[in-house]
């Protein structure tokens, strides 16, 4: 009978079975060693990239904190460059109204406006401050730009304090007038961006444009105001967004984000986190993963050497207990034996390769099943704590809600709103157009876009919403996932704005004609240009007055008693007495009665009761149910009175002011103790004003 082993060639004598078993003990982990070189290479390129794009998120997280600030401001700024007392170019109404701003703001340290040639024309406190700022880079921005602009680091006006400028053009009628200037306070911008934390282990330097410090963390870093080092300057300036790899002053790596100032909004921002601090995990995986391979195979030599004893029958008994040890639960058990050796180490490498399948499928799926569930598990988290309201439907039915959507839908829980089709909580005229996009959807997985419809709450109340559909991941196949945007607010706001928009326009245009009608009047009436300009100044002034009286009102109500004062006081409180109960006057009446006051009290002071030590002015008002407001203006003490042989200018314009705009009645009775002028002036009722305001 043959040999089995004929035709097989034999092993020398001297390598022996224990040998060769070591020996493919020694090669069998070689491949894990380098499959685990291979992989230690891959994750640290990998952890690499998330370093260096955590130094770059870093800075874009604190870009777009700054960003938000100086929106804030340059909306303030904006909103600061149309008030009246700026445009008016009214060095003390635009410093007493840039006072009392600054006061609401304290984390600005300094409100100036700048004229066209950069001097300070006010600012929020005195003295004022006589230096030009033509040759500033942030003038300049805005000058050439007309936009908000940064400037560089610099200290406020008579004070130590460093400020960061921030400015806005002045812009009337598309002519630029100069320039709203703020300073920033940076301890206040360096509070604001600790409360955002960013990354525990980042270091974050903020700097202007020269390169000088604005915020450090931590502070230790560095002091604000200082220039940071030259190895650094460059990024300041460079042409994109980039992140390197620098050796710090305690010897240590790090990975440095910048972004320069070209696109940070006139900043430069550098955010680094140390190398070494991302890396430690890394690198205690990889002591333990070779730790773990030395002591495996410590113990597959010692296993291969004693294997080397039996030939057949430990082999056999390797198989043997792998394959118990297997179904026991033990699915790192291994024979280790390999296949050129022998039809028995075939065998047992075999099932060696069967096991190493079967686990790592096994490996496989539970990674995925985990996957899966925690990418479900973050959806949800992620749409239940959006602030819009969102549903999830599957043929169109309705099987997951946040609570935003029932808040919306005015639910009580979200068992209320799922299994509902969602067709049903829509109004009937934007169903057809549902039903489209949820057929758009089915036939080509593109998400809809933003489309404005009406929905029904459960109460039965319509709310007008912005509704976005796209297709998501559903318990192994697709949905809907539908985004609704309650657009009442964002309604209102148009609207409102709208109506505003209208109201200014309205309201200048009747400012416009009443100075044309002053300069036309008082032109024609002057005897020189000096008294043109004397005369038509002081009532551009009693108009100027009138204004900002109902600019406190927010243009809808002014004080009689207030309207009067604004121009008796001058003359001194012990000259005149006002009697009445105080009325709030509609903007119509306010302006023309404004100029009949100034004119009556005008006169009085070059003719009549105020143009002598002793005289006195009485000032009597009553209004009726009817809405009839009846003044009695009574003048005593002064000079004694004669009637006039003409009429002047003032009783041109009484005459027009009374009978023409007010729509009332006047008469004058000139006694000789003094002038008696009564007046009879119809108030409009609050559905008049209305219908006014709807018609303007």
């Amino acid at each position: 009978m043959p040999s089995p082993v004929v035709g097989l060639r034999r092993a020398p004598a001297c390598f022996s079975l224990r040998k060769r078993l070591v020996l493919l003990s020694l090669l069998a982990f070689l491949p894990a060693v380098i499959i685990l070189a291979y992989y230690e290479l891959d994750l640290r390129r990998a952890r690499e990239a998330e370093v260096r794009d955590l130094a770059l998120r870093t800075a874009r997280q604190t870009q777009a904190e700054i960003e938000r600030i100086f929106e804030g401001v340059e909306n303030l700024l904006r909103a600061v460059a149309h008030m009246p007392a700026v445009l008016a170019s009214d060095p003390a109404a635009c410093s007493a109204y840039l006072s009392t701003l600054q006061r609401h703001v304290p984390h600005l340290l300094s409100l100036s406006v700048l004229d066209m040639g950069g001097r300070v024309g006010c600012q929020h406190q005195a003295p004022r401050d006589e230096q030009r700022y033509h040759l500033r880079s942030y003038f300049r921005d805005v000058l050439g730009g007309r936009r908000f602009a940064v400037g560089t680091l610099s200290k406020t006006a008579g004070s130590e304090a460093l400020v960061l400028p921030l400015a806005v053009p002045i812009l009337y009628q598309g002519e630029f007038r100069g320039a709203v200037v703020a300073g920033l306070d940076l301890a206040w911008l360096a509070e604001r961006l600790k409360e955002r934390g960013f990354v525990a282990d980042a270091e974050i330097t903020i700097t202007d444009r020269d390169g000088a410090i604005l915020f450090r963390q931590p502070a230790t870093l560095g002091t604000v105001g200082e220039r940071i080092s030259d190895a650094y300057r460059r990024l300041v300036h460079a042409e994109e967004p980039a992140t390197i790899e620098i050796l710090a002053d305690d010897n240590s790596r790090r990975i440095l984000g910048y972004l320069p100032t070209t696109g940070a909004g006139g900043v430069a921002i550098i955010a680094s986190v140390s190398r070494e601090a991302a890396f430690a995990p890394l690198d205690r995986a990889t002591r333990n993963g070779l730790t773990v391979i030395g002591i495996g195979l410590l113990i597959a030599m010692a296993a291969a050497w004693l294997a080397g004893r039996v030939f057949i029958q430990r082999p056999v008994h390797r198989v043997l207990a792998t394959l118990t040890a297997w179904r026991q639960g033990d699915h790192t058990v291994r024979t280790g034996m390999d296949s050129t050796e022998g039809e028995l180490e075939a065998i047992g490498a075999a099932l060696d390769r069967l096991l190493e399948e079967v686990e790592a499928r096994q490996a496989e799926a539970a990674a995925a099943a985990r996957a899966k569930s925690e990418s479900e598990e973050r959806y949800r988290s992620l749409i239940e704590l959006s602030p819009d309201a969102e549903f999830v439907d599957v043929d169109a039915r309705i099987v997951y809600v946040n609570a935003a959507m029932v808040k919306l839908m005015g639910a009580t829980g979200p068992d209320d709103l799922i299994g509902r089709l969602s067709l049903d909580l829509i109004a009937e005229e934007h169903r057809e157009i549902a039903r489209q996009r949820i057929a758009s959807l089915r036939e080509t997985g593109l998400p809809n876009p933003p489309v404005e419809q009406r929905w029904i709450r459960l109460d039965g109340r319509p709310v007008n919403v912005e509704v976005v559909s796209g297709r998501v991941p559903w318990n192994g196949a697709y949905a809907n996932q539908v985004i609704l945007r309650d657009v009442a607010a964002r309604k209102e706001a148009e609207e409102r704005q709208r109506l505003l928009l209208h109201e200014l326009n309205h309201r200048v245009k009747n400012t416009l004609a009443t100075v044309q009608s002053l300069a036309l009047q008082t032109l024609r009436n002057a005897a020189s240009l000096k008294e043109f300009g004397a005369k038509f100044m002081a009532r551009l002034l009693a108009l100027s007055a009138t204004q900002n009286l109902l600019t406190q009102g927010n243009w809808e109500r002014a004080p009689l008693s207030q309207l009067v004062l604004n121009e008796l006081k001058p003359y001194g409180d012990e000259r005149f007495s006002l009697t009445g109960e105080d009325i709030q006057l509609p903007p119509r009446v306010v302006l023309p009665l404004g100029m009949v006051f100034h004119e009556l009290a005008t006169n009085s002071a070059k003719y009549g009761a105020l143009s002598s030590p002793t005289g006195r002015v009485r000032v009597v008002w009553t209004s009726s149910e009817e809405g009839l407001l009846s003044i009695d203006w009574l003048e005593e003490g002064g000079p004694l009175v004669r009637a006039p042989l003409s009429s002047g200018f003032g009783s041109r314009l009484l005459d027009r002011t009374v009978s023409g705009e007010l729509g009332g009645r006047y008469e004058r009775i000139f006694r000789p103790a003094g002038l008696v002028c009564r007046l009879s002036i119809p108030l409009p009722r609050g559905e008049d004003e209305e219908a006014e305001r709807r018609a303007a």
